[in-house]
């Protein structure tokens, strides 16, 4: 979302979030520029409160975010690799 200073947009922001919260989990994060040369930190900070769910994903998508957010080394066998190019 983008626009100018002072037209609402964090009061939409919020007002989104705390309609979905008795339904959803809702996750946030902010940006730092602190964050900005890291990669992944956004999405480190907004799936670290929900890492133990991590699992539930299909497997491709588990190991993957293991290795991103957790810098686990996650076995895959030959097979489940692709084929070099």
């Amino acid at each position: 979302m983008w626009g100018d200073p002072g037209i609402g947009k964090t009061a939409l922001l919020e007002y989104a979030a705390e309609s979905a919260a008795a339904d959803f989990t809702v996750l946030r994060c902010g940006g730092i520029r602190l964050g900005s040369g890291l990669t992944f930190a956004a999405l480190h900070e907004l799936l670290w409160p929900v890492t133990e769910r991590i699992s539930t994903l299909p497997e491709p998508q588990t190991n993957c975010f293991r290795r991103q957010l957790m810098g686990a080394v996650v076995y895959e066998p030959r097979s489940a690799r692709p084929p070099p190019m």
